[in-house]
């Protein structure tokens, strides 16, 4: 297994179902309707978007969300494609240009502390 692909379908009520495959190839399908696909053998975020709205291409920062709910799924990958995938703590607090706060925030501790 090589790629995680994600969709999202939204309800009439507006509220969204995340729909999560592993494949060994990604079709074009895929591609077309997929809102994230994740190549796991070559750590590379293919596709991130939810409807118009773009995501943040960031392999760690997606593989790290996405660990916190189907921590299972991820660890498989990760061995089929021989290597472990050490979980970088991520915050839900997302600012306006779309950047995960933490790296920020973290970028910050690691200047700080460095007496």
């Amino acid at each position: 297994m090589r790629y995680m692909i994600v969709r999202y379908i939204q309800r009439p009520n507006g509220q969204f179902d995340e729909e999560v495959q592993v494949a060994r190839s990604c079709r074009k399908r895929d591609l077309q309707e997929a809102s994230v696909i994740v190549d796991f053998r070559k750590r590379r975020v293919e596709k991130a978007a939810l409807g118009e709205t773009s995501i943040p291409r960031n392999w760690e920062t997606i593989v790290s969300y996405y660990y916190r709910y189907h921590p299972d799924t991820i660890n498989q990958l990760c061995a089929y494609n021989g290597y472990t995938f050490e979980i970088k703590e991520i915050d839900d607090d997302v600012d306006e240009s779309g950047t995960d706060s933490t790296i920020n925030n973290d970028s910050t501790k690691n200047k700080t502390n460095t007496n």
